[in-house]
């Protein structure tokens, strides 16, 4: 047992088998891990996968119907599709279960089920042959083969993952930005909100386009140049950048840099360091 038992580690396991094949006779690592003969080995694959991922195995059974069975004794079988849940294929035919496999994903009207599974193929043929990723129908209709029933397994909480909290914005960064909000033309509230971080990447995009070298992407410059107080005719002539290389100049001394008009690396990296720790989640 490697995993920690829960739907990501098993998930990572089911997706990393794809591709595997079998060997003459039905010979397959899943049923050799688990001890067994070389069988038909669509329920070792997944009960080998919850062995590996450290999830407790309830449908142990290599018989489907038994495994079936299993989960249904557990109180865990049910019709609904679900994402980690374990499938049983029935067939009108032979009037039992006779596959099973695992879904990794289900369609939003929950009408389609996507599946890995071991001893399939993907050409339609009942002679399986490897591990395979499948799409199905996600419940069988009255008198034909398909999904019959689902069974849930006993998934482990994910652990927590304790993310880093974002720093206070401080009473002096709020001044910075209030100060920075006056050169973007927009409301001075001291908060980095929608409304000033459009206002202030676009003006970026402009800077680094005409000051810095930067990607010349199609802008539209009558907007950066109403944040300049200059006439907005959508052409940026020497008097509008005149206007942009005074505005990047305020921009720098605000960020404590030197203010030298040309929103180069040094300028970008310091403005997207005060955006990051200023823009509100």
């Amino acid at each position: 047992m490697s995993g920690n038992g829960t739907l990501s580690a098993l998930t990572a396991w089911m997706k990393a088998q794809v591709g595997y094949r079998e060997g003459a006779g039905n010979a397959n690592k899943y049923s050799q891990d688990l001890g067994r003969p070389n069988e038909y080995w669509c329920s070792d694959f997944v009960v080998d996968g919850m062995k590996q991922a450290g999830v407790p195995i309830i449908g142990a059974s290599a018989y489907t119907p038994s495994a079936e069975a299993q989960y249904k004794a557990a109180g865990r079988l049910g019709t609904t599709p679900r994402v980690g849940a374990q499938f049983f294929l029935y067939s009108v035919a032979e009037n039992r279960v006779f596959h099973t496999g695992w879904v990794y994903a289900v369609s939003a009207d929950k009408s389609t089920v996507y599946t890995i599974e071991g001893n399939t193929n993907d050409d339609g043929s009942n002679n399986g042959n490897g591990v395979y990723k499948r799409v199905r129908e996600a419940n069988r209709g009255a008198g034909r083969s398909g999904i019959r029933s689902y069974g849930y397994p006993a998934y482990r909480p994910e652990p927590s993952v304790v993310r880093p909290s974002k720093p206070a914005v401080t009473p002096a960064s709020k001044v910075k930005v209030k100060a920075l909000q006056r050169l973007l033309e927009v409301a001075v509230d001291g908060q980095w909100g929608g409304n000033t971080d459009t206002v202030a990447i676009r003006m970026r995009t402009g800077a680094r386009r005409y000051t810095g070298g930067g990607p010349k992407i199609a802008l539209r410059e009558d907007l950066m140049q109403k944040v300049l107080n200059v006439t907005p005719d959508n052409v940026v002539g020497p008097h509008t950048l005149a206007a942009l290389r005074t505005w990047v100049k305020k921009v720098q001394a605000l960020l404590g840099l030197t203010a030298d008009g040309e929103w180069g690396v040094k300028t970008d990296a310091a403005f997207l360091a005060f955006r990051k720790a200023n823009l509100m989640r």
